[in-house]
């Protein structure tokens, strides 16, 4: 959760830089998108020099994002 805020901090620093036009626009942040660009980011991180490690912290990240969506908690 900490990483997707600091996502979305970053999002909000480059609102007034326009998105290129292959990527979608960047509008409507919300906490699970941001989650999701976390995991994303974690595994290209981690796939080429340990894809072992990457698929466990997916893993790991994703369950933890699954319990949070079934808690009901805000982002």
């Amino acid at each position: 959760m900490e990483a997707a805020a600091r996502f979305r901090d970053l999002e909000e620093m480059a609102d007034d830089t326009p998105a290129p036009p292959d990527q979608p626009g960047r509008g409507g942040a919300d906490g699970e998108r941001l989650c999701r660009e976390v995991i994303q980011w974690v595994y290209e991180q981690l796939r080429w020099d340990n894809p072992e490690l990457a698929a466990k912290m997916v893993a790991r990240l994703e369950e933890e994002l699954r319990q949070h969506l079934a808690s009901g908690q805000p982002f």
